[in-house]
């Protein structure tokens, strides 16, 4: 038990996590139930790629910040999900979660560029500054010269432009 702590990143001076017990015992087990301005951040060895706070109950893996809601304000409501105002992740303060909608979780994560677009999408090809040349040379060079000078297809330059 004390390898697998260790191996995960866990806390080593907190005791171990018990199985059993309910829900909110669990989550606290974690993080405890205390009210904070800040956020409370949920332990980096408990978390997914996309570095949202987990923990199984009763065989099934949760996030943790929609655990927190619950735990604090109740069942959530179908066709709804948990949002976080402070934009990070692993938070689990319910002072920071709200409900909303999925439409306004993705333009929380457009307003605070958490998306990738541009140059920051892993299969682009183009910078930013590449994209202003290539805007800046229309008319008076040809999209088929940009597309080789950029070794891009012309249906690029032309979606450019």
């Amino acid at each position: 038990m004390h390898y697998d702590r260790w191996r995960n990143k866990s806390d080593m001076t907190r005791p171990p996590k018990r199985s059993g017990g309910s829900l909110v015992d669990r989550f606290a087990s974690f993080v405890g139930i205390a009210e904070s301005v800040d956020c409370i951040t949920w332990p980096e060895g408990s978390r997914n790629e996309n570095n949202y706070g987990v923990l199984s109950y009763r065989q099934k893996v949760q996030y943790a910040h929609r655990v927190s809601y619950e735990i604090h304000f109740g069942p959530i409501p179908g066709g709804l999900v948990v949002r976080h105002k402070c934009d990070n992740p692993p938070c689990v303060n319910p002072v920071h979660l709200e409900l909303g909608t999925r439409a306004d979780n993705n333009r929380d994560a457009i307003d605070r560029a958490r998306n990738a677009f541009g140059e920051r999408c892993g299969s682009s090809k183009l910078t930013d500054s590449q994209v202003g040349e290539i805007l800046e040379s229309v008319g008076s060079v040809r999209q088929s010269d940009l597309a080789r000078k950029y070794s891009v297809s012309p249906s690029t330059i032309s979606e450019i432009v």
